[in-house]
């Protein structure tokens, strides 16, 4: 990210998104669904957001308006079935691929 963590005001924290706490029926939902829906950050089962960057003191020094954070969710392996035989290469320039994939991030980053 290219501003720092303080202007961005990310903590150094974790964060963990749980959309259910009937965790194996969300899960199991999400699974039967034949979108991508159940599968943004609105709705996905679990969400974990980490602010690395914010947890480290040197961070500001060795990466100046810098920032960093993961972002693991659970996503419906088989949206991406279409593309299992295909190089990294080859996704990037498939439409369909790249808007699936923006879609799922910037449900995530918002």
């Amino acid at each position: 990210l290219d501003r720092s963590d303080e202007d961005l005001g990310l903590l150094a924290q974790n964060i963990w998104h749980v959309h259910d706490w009937e965790h194996d029926e969300a899960f199991k939902k999400m699974l039967e669904d034949t979108s991508a829906d159940l599968s943004t950050a609105e709705e996905t089962p679990f969400l974990f957001i980490s602010n690395e960057s914010a947890k480290d003191p040197d961070w500001p020094l060795t990466h100046p308006n810098k920032s960093t954070s993961e972002v693991i969710a659970v996503v419906k392996s088989s949206l991406f079935d279409k593309w299992a035989n295909t190089t990294h290469e080859e996704r990037e320039k498939d439409a369909e691929y790249v808007t699936l994939k923006e879609t799922l991030t910037n449900s995530y980053l918002e």
